[in-house]
């Protein structure tokens, strides 16, 4: 019997077993009911204290440094568009076939990284699914197969749901907080800290 948020494999095929394992043992397949659902933009504090201050998630532009070295190639920034998970659209198979080349991006940041789940009724009329920019621009840009959604345009602070906020130095240690939390706060200070 699996456990919850640990559907059954039904693979035979051994290395399949291994990467199904080493996915729900990870932090991310460990929250794989609590994330699934929606839709997510992960960032730092630079990136967390822009969009606590502007009250908007920006598209990806030339205005902003890049997060990643191939964000200069990237679908996201050739559109203009923001960045997402998108966990909900591809089988579970395809999210631990590729889990080593977009799970790693969730506490990718120093001193930690913030996922903020965007509510999926918010942005729906305005959200680009994967299979788009597959079709549109192949492997000429750089995008995370099965697993990346876009948003055209900016996302209002008021679409996000919650956030995870996951230490870099210890991604068991993570914590979730409500839109309204008042350890946004702290978190903001922190962030000028780091930034100034």
């Amino acid at each position: 019997m699996p456990t919850r948020g640990r559907p059954p494999l039904i693979s035979t095929d051994e290395q399949a077993r291994r990467d199904y394992d080493d996915f729900f043992e990870g932090l991310i397949g460990s929250l794989y009911d609590e994330l699934r659902p929606g839709l997510w933009h992960v960032t730092g504090l630079r990136g967390y204290l822009g969009i606590r201050e502007t009250g908007t998630i920006e598209p990806s532009t030339n205005r902003h440094l890049p997060t990643f070295p191939q964000t200069a190639n990237s679908y996201a920034l050739h559109k203009g568009y923001v960045s997402l998970f998108d966990l909900a659209a591809p089988p579970l198979e395809k999210l631990v076939d590729f889990s080593s080349r977009w799970t790693s991006f969730w506490h990718h940041f120093s001193p930690m990284s913030i996922a903020m789940e965007v509510t999926r009724e918010a942005v729906t009329a305005t959200l680009v699914p994967n299979e788009v920019a597959l079709k549109e621009v192949g492997a000429t840009k750089v995008f995370f197969p099965w697993v990346e959604a876009w948003h055209i345009g900016p996302i209002p602070l008021s679409a996000i749901r919650r956030y995870l906020v996951i230490p870099y130095s210890n991604s068991t240690q993570y914590r979730w907080l409500t839109a309204d939390d008042p350890q946004h706060e702290k978190l903001t200070r922190l962030a000028h800290a780091e930034h100034s």
